[in-house]
């Protein structure tokens, strides 16, 4: 079974000693099939821009002409 680009279903089964058999199943994703929300993206664009405006305000505060140094 070969890894494939998208979801990948891995079945492992085990035995004990007594015969017993157990299987369990794992869909795992590969990792081209990386999705970036556009939720995600809107807030990482707003944190950006808060992160600026406060920047700005704080240069702009601080490099006015005639204030005396703190």
């Amino acid at each position: 079974m070969g890894l494939k680009e998208g979801r990948n279903l891995i079945e492992v089964r085990s035995e004990d000693a007594a015969g017993n058999v157990g299987t369990a199943d794992w869909t795992i994703e590969s990792e081209r099939d990386f999705y970036f929300g556009g939720s995600s993206l809107i807030i990482l664009i707003v944190i950006i821009l808060v992160v600026s405006v406060v920047a700005a305000l704080y240069w702009m505060r601080h490099s006015r002409p005639g204030r005396p140094p703190e």
